[in-house]
């Protein structure tokens, strides 16, 4: 998970209110069995450190994934945003709130692709699988320490052949 948000996101410049300009540097996921805690890096206008923590919740209707109860809190060289944050804490919040979604459609479509791949090969000299992945859908998600682990349910057809 922590490649892909990093993919999706690093370099990335977001207008903060204020006109202040960021881009994101670095994204690390970390979590615990509840909490999903995310760290990004950030330069431009200001920099620094932003900590986010929520519940990692699966909605399949939009196949994505959504921090529910999240919170954060920024650390910066800057008293003066630091002081405006605490001002316009809630503010920001619901904003943040508004943009922690992740859709994971092409994260499944790519598991999909890769599993028939691997299905229409050999796998050795003394075995031969074949199938069809006809579809992969996300049961739910389960904070761990680097990563979401992804529930899956995995739709197809598969024969084998020993040599």
């Amino acid at each position: 998970m922590t490649k892909i948000l990093t993919k999706r996101f690093a370099g990335t410049s977001h207008t903060l209110s204020g006109g202040r300009t960021i881009q994101i540097d670095r994204i690390d996921l970390s979590g615990d069995d509840i909490l999903t805690t995310l760290v990004l890096d950030f330069h431009g206008d200001l920099e620094g450190r932003i900590l986010m923590s929520g519940t990692p919740i699966y909605e399949p209707s939009t196949q994505t994934i959504t921090l529910s109860d999240l919170n954060y809190s920024i650390s910066t060289g800057s008293i003066f945003f630091c002081i405006a944050d605490w001002w316009n804490h809630d503010e920001r919040l619901a904003e943040l709130r508004q943009h922690a979604h992740w859709d994971i459609h092409r994260e499944l479509q790519s598991a999909r692709e890769i599993l028939n791949a691997f299905l229409s090969k050999s796998q050795n000299a003394h075995m031969r699988l074949s199938g069809t992945v006809q579809t992969v859908e996300a049961l739910g998600v389960i904070p761990a320490k680097t990563s979401v682990m992804c529930g899956l349910m995995i739709d197809g057809s598969v024969s084998g052949e020993l040599r």
